[in-house]
């Protein structure tokens, strides 16, 4: 039912929106990638198996710079001037220093993994 209410409701919303009024809207939607995968991590067979599956996807995550490619995402959306977007696979990466391995967050080649997705393209569009 909520299902159904919700697009009840998007439909309502798009028929009062200005382009609808000319029969047209640009819709565009685009999947983020995080950067890795996650199957590794996911089949570990042991505890040392995972933590080394972790920081190979973290090192993955990272060297895929995710804030180059967040603006280039946001120079896309702005130049089409597209009217709705969907983005799928925002993440929220964070780290949380435990006290077993102090500086952990900070490792160079970790550290360009932990980004809000959504917020550094919700930023980079607003610098725009």
């Amino acid at each position: 039912m909520k299902f159904v209410f919700s697009n009840t409701l998007s439909l309502s919303l798009l028929e009062s929106y200005p382009p609808m009024a000319q029969g047209t809207i640009d819709v565009m939607t685009q999947n983020q990638y995080l950067g890795a995968s996650l199957t590794p991590i996911i089949t570990a067979p042991d505890p040392g198996a995972f933590n080394q599956a972790l920081i190979e996807a973290l090192q993955q995550i990272s060297a895929n710079q995710y804030p180059a490619r967040a603006q280039k995402l946001a120079e896309l959306i702005a130049d089409r001037l597209t009217d709705l977007v969907g983005l799928q696979e925002m993440f929220r990466f964070t780290c949380q220093e435990t006290g077993a391995l102090p500086g952990a967050c900070s490792e160079p080649s970790i550290a360009g993994a932990f980004n809000d997705h959504l917020q550094r393209t919700l930023d980079e569009l607003a610098e725009l």
